[in-house]
């Protein structure tokens, strides 16, 4: 069982992210909307599954996690490097040499160096990415949701393959934080 819980509605956080200038307000158009979410997703072997007789909702095909060299609390801008090694390394064992045109989940909240860190990485990828490759980004509707965006982001892809929504049969979920942490989750729906 993977559980994620996390909240940045709290007096205390939101008096920290108001001090570093990281809430978007009507001054700052730039920085991210605070949320907070559960996520809860059963992770077992197929043959346990099939054994208790449980729908297989989705499989995974790959996970990788890195750190990033830099990160928001360093000097020196986040390149991304991290972030697209282990996004190539998910769909490098997804589809050897393929492209991918499907859907990524992304942790993007609004800040600045979370997107300049995914466009360093999505320029990385070039080869690894058909341009009609979609980005879907959970936070628009929830808001950061801190630790939690990881899990979310993967019960947003796993949902999106069940309910047949998804560009494809796979999913990438990519996710990072503010520290340099890094990871990405290949997952891929029934047949």
């Amino acid at each position: 069982m993977v559980l994620a819980v996390d909240s940045y509605l709290d007096p205390f956080t939101l008096e920290w992210l108001e001090q570093r200038r990281r809430l978007k307000t009507g001054e700052r158009p730039v920085g991210l909307m605070p949320g907070e979410a559960g996520a809860a997703l059963l992770v077992e072997s197929r043959t346990s599954a099939l054994r208790r007789g449980a729908r297989v909702q989705a499989s995974i095909r790959a996970i990788a996690t890195g750190q990033e060299s830099r990160h928001l609390f360093q000097d020196k801008p986040n390149t991304g490097e991290a972030l697209a090694a282990v996004a190539a390394a998910c769909l490098d064992a997804g589809a050897p040499g393929a492209p991918f045109g499907g859907d990524i989940v992304l942790d993007l909240n609004g800040e600045e160096w979370r997107a300049r860190e995914w466009g360093h990485a999505r320029v990385r990828l070039a080869q690894h990415l058909e341009e009609s490759s979609r980005w879907v980004l959970p936070s628009v509707s929830v808001g950061d949701v801190g630790a939690a965006s990881g899990a979310v982001g993967l019960c947003v892809a796993v949902r999106s393959l069940v309910r047949r929504y998804s560009r494809g049969r796979q999913v990438l979920a990519l996710s990072s934080s503010e520290w340099g942490d890094v990871g990405a989750i290949l997952v891929e729906g029934k047949e």
